[in-house]
Parts: C-alpha cells; sequence; structure tokens
C-alpha cells in the first residue's frame, strides 16, 4: 500500500469516528428525554479534531508520518 492510499485509509477512519460522534449527539436529541440533549461544544470538538486529524494527513509524506498521528 503506497502513502497515498493509506492517507485515504486514515482519512476515512475519521470521518466515522467523526460521523459517530455527531450521531450520538442527535440519538440525545431524538431520545425524547428532556435531560439528554444534542451538545454543539461535543460536535465542535469532533469536527475540530477531525479537521486536525485531516491536515495532518494530507501533510504525511511518509508513511513513518502516518504512523505519528
Amino acid at each position: 500500500m503506497d502513502v497515498a492510499e493509506r492517507q485515504g485509509f486514515i482519512k476515512s477512519e475519521a470521518a466515522l469516528t467523526y460521523r459517530l460522534a455527531v450521531d450520538a449527539e442527535v440519538q440525545k436529541e431524538a431520545d425524547g428525554y428532556p435531560t439528554t440533549q444534542y451538545d454543539t461544544s461535543a460536535v465542535a470538538a469532533a469536527q475540530a479534531t477531525y479537521e486536525a486529524k485531516v491536515d495532518a494527513i494530507n501533510a504525511a509524506t511518509t508513511h513513518d508520518d502516518l504512523d505519528a498521528i
């Protein structure tokens, strides 16, 4: 597997992690319980983490760079 293929794979994993975080927050809003509500700060944190990870992935040029992410 070359670096570009691996970058795509790692980006997909990062996107899935972000999507799971968003889905968990949406589920809280839709569960019908007034004590559980969508947490915009949790989604914002997940988005910031995702964007930082994608930036690091895009900057990686070697497998060692990708291993460090």
